[in-house]
């Protein structure tokens, strides 16, 4: 019951008044576009994950490729205490980052394998000060540091690539979005 002063309609009145069909067609209208607006809500949402994993994995490139010319310049200068102690960091660091791109799910394979095959290419030999030898720049060690960084960026490339051809079907991304 209205009363003269209720400017605004109850639910029940509205559909007490209309027509059994037309308010049929208005709910199904409506389930239709809150359908639609979860669709392309949760693609956007992908989309933006993609990119997010894709930054963060170019990022830990830069970083592989920086630790790789530090390393370098470490094993064919004299030797620098400083410069050591940054490389650990910097190699820690990389396996903190893999280790957090591991959680997210953007690296799906094994990439321990790779960080330490770096990690022994570079702190393996001609790493303590007592036996630290100056290195050519075509020497055995450098050349082994270069092909375990570019193995480690390849992987990273390779990983950059299945994350933008990664789907998710439909499904999964709207419970995502409905859960989440």
């Amino acid at each position: 019951m209205r009363r003269p002063g209720d400017l605004v309609p109850s639910l029940i009145e509205i559909a007490c008044s209309m027509d059994w069909m037309k308010l049929v067609e208005l709910l199904v209208t409506w389930a239709l576009v809150v359908a639609g607006w979860l669709v392309v809500r949760a693609q956007a949402m992908h989309v933006e994950s993609v990119r997010l994993g894709m930054s963060e994995i170019s990022a830990l490139r830069a970083e592989v490729r920086r630790i790789e010319a530090e390393a370098v310049c470490f094993h064919t200068k004299e030797f620098d205490a400083v410069l050591q102690r940054d490389l650990l960091g910097s190699m820690k660091r990389v396996a903190r980052d893999c280790k957090s791109l591991q959680s997210c799910g953007w690296l799906q394979e094994d990439w321990s394998r790779f960080v330490v095959d770096f990690r022994r290419s570079v702190t393996l030999s001609n790493w303590s000060k007592a036996s630290f030898v100056l290195r050519s720049i075509d020497s055995e060690e450098v050349k082994e540091i270069s092909d375990s960084a570019a193995a480690l960026d390849r992987f990273l490339a390779d990983t950059s690539a299945k994350l933008l051809t990664r789907k998710k079907p439909l499904w999964g991304l709207l419970l995502g979005e409905i859960r989440g």
